[in-house]
């Protein structure tokens, strides 16, 4: 008789024989690897969704789950200004986790990756003892002729957000949208410095970026877009409004930094991609040290800008 893997496999194979076939895949789901024949040059990338971590049942769905794991990846991929295109996934099922459940993960998974066409090129399905844990890896291919990084921009460039910030563990945080059609958009006609996925929070990734780049950065309290979800959280935490944008992360926004002069074209990409976009500051010149975060108040007043944002502790259990 057939186990619940055996019939997961043959399932996950009648699915991916009936997908768009990519030339480059020349052997996929059904064999102990998966073959490519790949030209030019690619990014890789891999991120894990953790059960009580990232998600927590039973308020995510298990498709969220997938859904998350995969748009997560492709996030990483826009920030580099690649088409994202083939990925392997790991399903590690915690106990009471079902085969109807495992589906339920790979469906959202293709339903992220559908938009882009991005193949699933294999995986693999095994038990955790522990919590469920769904890791995407994603391959992007530089179709720009150049990939974006974090360590480009100079004193003077502007600092750009997509979307907007704060609060997004109240759902926004299992359904990001991946700003890949903005990224490739941006990448082919701006002239942009600096990119980074704002995962941890604005300020951390934004002080990440800054490092990268040998500069500082400026933002305006005025200019930073704060979601109508941080607002909401606000009136819970007592936080405000501002420390959420800055400091929630699962935001999957992109940063960047482009030069100046461009204002017009950086919004009119927005525009043609149905993506909101804002300049929300400068890059400073701090002597090659790194440092220097700071906001413009609403006072006009500048007072440094804390990185803060998430980080994770994998030492509070020893």
């Amino acid at each position: 008789m057939d186990s619940a893997e055996d019939r997961l496999l043959e399932w996950l194979a009648r699915r991916a024989g009936a997908s768009a076939a990519a030339p480059e895949l020349q052997i996929g789901i059904g064999d102990d690897a998966a073959v490519l024949a790949l030209a030019g040059r690619w990014v890789a990338t891999t991120d894990a969704v953790v059960e009580g971590v990232d998600f927590v049942r039973p308020g995510a769905s298990w498709r969220d789950v997938g859904y998350k794991a995969m748009a997560v990846n492709l996030s990483d991929v826009a920030a580099m200004g690649c088409r994202p295109r083939f990925a392997l996934d790991v399903l590690a099922l915690g106990p009471g986790a079902s085969e109807e459940d495992a589906r339920e993960i790979v469906l959202g998974i293709e339903e992220a990756a559908a938009p882009f066409g991005v193949v699933l090129a294999g995986g693999d399905i095994s038990a955790s003892p522990g919590p469920t844990m769904v890791v995407v890896v994603l391959l992007g291919e530089d179709v720009c002729g150049r990939t974006l990084t974090r360590s480009g921009a100079s004193s003077g460039d502007e600092i750009w957000a997509t979307g907007a910030f704060g609060g997004s563990i109240l759902s926004r945080h299992l359904r990001p949208a991946p700003r890949v059609d903005f990224a490739l958009a941006l990448n082919r006609r701006a002239p942009v410095t600096a990119a980074i996925d704002v995962s941890d929070g604005l300020a951390k990734d934004l002080s990440r970026l800054a490092a990268a780049s040998r500069v500082g950065a400026r933002i305006e309290e005025a200019l930073v877009p704060v979601h109508p979800d941080a607002l909401a959280l606000a009136a819970r935490t007592g936080k405000t409004p501002l420390e959420h944008a800055l400091g929630d992360g699962e935001d999957f926004e992109l940063l960047f930094v482009v030069r100046p002069g461009f204002e017009e074209l950086v919004v009119q990409i927005g525009r043609e991609t149905s993506t909101p976009v804002r300049r929300i500051g400068l890059a400073t010149d701090t002597a090659g040290t790194g440092a220097g975060l700071s906001i413009v108040c609403m006072d006009g007043n500048v007072e440094p800008l804390s990185p803060a944002g998430y980080s994770h502790d994998w030492t509070r259990s020893r």
